[in-house]
């Protein structure tokens, strides 16, 4: 069993505001999905390590979440598309 990086594994998100957008270096992300699955929370994990400007940004999470081929490229596309992503996955969960 691996160790945690911090003591206060429980409660991990605690702290953060939902629908934020947050760099979170402190926690595994295996154990902030538990924490988010626990609370109740979805949680969706973009590696954007090698991002260099926004369309970079924008690049990788539509290709990490497979968005559709007409997606705009901006952040009103960004945000209809998360959300969407989020109402279907609450319909499978019905």
């Amino acid at each position: 069993m691996q160790t945690p990086l911090r003591k206060d594994l429980e409660t991990p998100l605690r702290g953060v505001r939902t629908n934020i957008v947050q760099s979170i270096r402190a926690f595994r992300v295996q154990d902030l999905q538990d924490a988010a699955t626990s609370m109740g929370h979805h949680f969706l994990y973009a590696n954007l390590a090698h991002a260099q400007s926004k369309q970079d940004v924008l690049d990788l999470i539509a290709a990490q979440f497979t968005f559709p081929s007409h997606f705009g490229k901006n952040f009103d596309a960004l945000y209809d598309c998360m959300t969407c992503l989020l109402y279907t996955s609450d319909a499978a969960d019905e």
